[in-house]
Formats: C-alpha cells, structure tokens, sequence
C-alpha cells in the first residue's frame, strides 16, 4: 500500500519541518490519532510510541524518526503489527517564504484486518493529509486575529 502527495504552502520550510516534527501533537488535528509520545529524543533521532483508532482494532507501534532539519524527515517502524513502515517527507524551498512539500508512505500490513484498518486512516485522512498539516502551520504562524 503506498500513497504519494505534494503541496506548495505559503511558509518557510523550518516552520513545515517543526510543524511535522512536532509528533505529539498529532492527535490535536489528525483523525484516528489518540496519542503519540516521544519515548526517546537522541539528537536528531526520536523514538516514538504511536496508537491508533481506526474502528476495527486499536494499532499500536513504535517508530523511529530522523529529522534533517529543515529538509527532511524519515520515519520507520521499528515494533507493532506492521511488516513495514517507511514515511518520507521532503520540505524544498519555492520562493522566499513558500515551501514544497512532499510526503511519501509506503506500508505492508501483516494481516487483511489491518489493511482494511489502514485503508480507512489513509482513506479518510491520507487524501487530505497535507491539507491537516496545512491548516495546522495556519494555526500555529498564523493565528485568527483577536476581536
């Protein structure tokens, strides 16, 4: 199951780097997320603990990512139900303050219930996930203006 995307956005590439770097928060603005913590921070290399709601079974897993600040950030599995897991983000600069982003996914899941699981996460999210890691840089370099 592999699933490619790309998008310009009006910020500079540190501000989408940290944007989706920032893993804990993930559950704020991604669908299915209920909770990621960051287990281990080893300079430019994090392990994390992820678990998902889907609706079928609850997915649980550890990852690791390597953050190359501010152009890339490469995810793997390390442990969980997934026979893998690769996420690859690519962040290149456009213009003074626009950024290309890039995002990358390519999984094999180990049995029919959790492709159906990962089918509905990426289907309901997967289409539109730049989009969510876009309204989230607005909110965070962005904020509404205050009455």
């Amino acid at each position: 199951m592999d699933f490619v995307d790309a998008i310009e956005l009006p910020y500079s590439c540190r501000e989408l780097f940290e944007v989706v770097a920032d893993v804990e928060r993930y559950p704020m603005f991604l669908p299915h997320w209920h909770r990621v913590r960051i287990l281990r921070c080893d300079g430019g290399r994090l392990l994390v603990e992820q678990l998902l709601l889907s609706g079928f079974v609850p997915i649980r897993f550890r990852s690791t990512a390597l953050l190359e600040a501010p152009h890339r950030i490469s995810i793997a599995v390390q442990e969980g139900p997934l026979r893998q897991l690769r996420i690859e983000w690519r962040f290149t600069a456009t213009a003074e303050r626009a950024c290309r982003v890039e995002v990358r996914i390519g999984m094999e899941v180990a049995s029919s219930l959790l492709r159906r699981s990962f089918k509905v996460l990426l289907g309901d999210s997967g289409n539109r996930l730049l989009g969510l890691f876009a309204e989230r840089a607005q909110r965070v370099y962005r904020p509404p203006a205050r009455p």
